[in-house]
């Protein structure tokens, strides 16, 4: 019976040990437990945070507002709210709206496509060529060769164009020519009234006779430029014309002489056909 009852308190105490060992077991199986769950909680919360974050960078929906006609609001006048007349009219033969045309300033280029011209001859280089040449920009000289080398090349083609070309390039050149021989005239005699100081401080007689053969020599010249503004273009005044004062130049432009206008221009044209030069440029 001792024997039995040792035995007894010997398992008891093994079973004890055993059920010692098992509780270890149970304890380690409850933390990698709450591991994993506090893994997947975490896993969950940032997955909360990440959709709501993505929710808050997605654009808003379009208000149905926008859609709707903005001109056919009730909720007072709007800027795009255009009165009956300036509304845009549908063609009739349904090629769309037609487009108000559109109005250039003074100090604009025209535009290209305004009015397309489809005559193969104003594309030609030769009739470019008078048209660019008979900008405000450009020399009358130019422009006048230009178009009486369109006329040889091309003879009775777009003439009441040239005509207007070359009265405005011709009334150019006169008043040019007619400027240019009065400042000429002026400096020789400047000139003139230098040489006469030299000449009385000049004490000896060689040099003296010189300058009064140069003296000569200016009023030649002098003399031939009051003779081309007198006979040759009828040009009586002493005032010299500005050529940027229109009212000025409109009052000179009455007394100008017709036949003798014609006359010069007939000279003109004929120096352009032989030379391609002025009149004037020849004994330069």
């Amino acid at each position: 019976e001792e024997a039995a009852e040792g035995d007894a308190w010997a398992g008891m105490g093994a079973a004890t040990i055993g059920y010692r060992r098992r509780r270890r077991v149970k304890k380690q199986g409850s933390f990698v437990g709450v591991t994993i769950g506090a893994a997947i909680a975490v896993i969950l919360v940032g997955w909360f945070v990440v959709a709501k974050m993505t929710k808050e960078d997605e654009p808003p929906a379009a208000a149905p507002s926008v859609s709707q006609d903005v001109r056919g609001g009730k909720g007072g006048k709007s800027i795009f709210d255009f009165p009956e007349k300036d509304k845009p009219k549908t063609t009739g033969q349904g090629e769309g709206t037609a487009l108000a045309p559109v109005a250039v300033g003074a100090g604009d280029d025209p535009p290209r496509a305004a009015a397309t011209d489809n005559d193969p001859e104003r594309q030609s280089d030769e009739w470019k060529a008078v048209v660019e040449a008979n900008a405000a920009s450009e020399k009358p000289g130019k422009a006048l060769w230009t178009i009486v080398d369109y006329r040889r090349l091309h003879p009775g083609k777009f003439e009441g164009e040239l005509k207007q070309y070359e009265d405005a390039a011709f009334d150019r050149l006169w008043w040019e020519r007619i400027k240019e021989l009065c400042e000429l005239r002026g400096s020789l005699q400047a000139d003139i009234e230098k040489k006469n100081g030299e000449i009385a401080q000049e004490t000896e007689a060689a040099y003296r006779l010189k300058l009064e053969k140069e003296k000569q020599l200016l009023e030649m010249r002098r003399q031939s430029m009051g003779e081309v503004l007198a006979q040759e273009m009828g040009y009586a005044s002493k005032e010299v014309p500005n050529l940027f004062d229109s009212v000025q130049i409109g009052n000179l432009r009455g007394q100008r002489i017709p036949e003798t206008y014609e006359a010069w221009k007939k000279r003109v044209a004929n120096s352009l056909l032989k030379s391609r030069n002025l009149p004037w440029e020849r004994t330069r």
